[in-house]
């Protein structure tokens, strides 16, 4: 569960690929984010309540 509502992921930087959507499966709250040359920016609007964790999808 992250600490912060802020996630970075390095690897899907725009060198890796451009992606056009990014969402949490399960979860309809609206994302923040941005591709950027060092890695890819999710901002939460709230943390997410989950002991069992997330998963973030990606659509190029």
């Amino acid at each position: 569960m992250p600490s912060s509502t802020t996630i970075f992921i390095k690897s899907l930087n725009k060198k890796n690929g451009n992606y056009r959507r990014v969402s949490i499966l399960g979860d309809n709250q609206k994302l923040e984010w941005k591709q950027t040359n060092e890695g890819l920016v999710v901002t939460l609007a709230t943390p997410i309540k989950n002991k069992n964790g997330f998963t973030i999808k990606f659509e190029k």
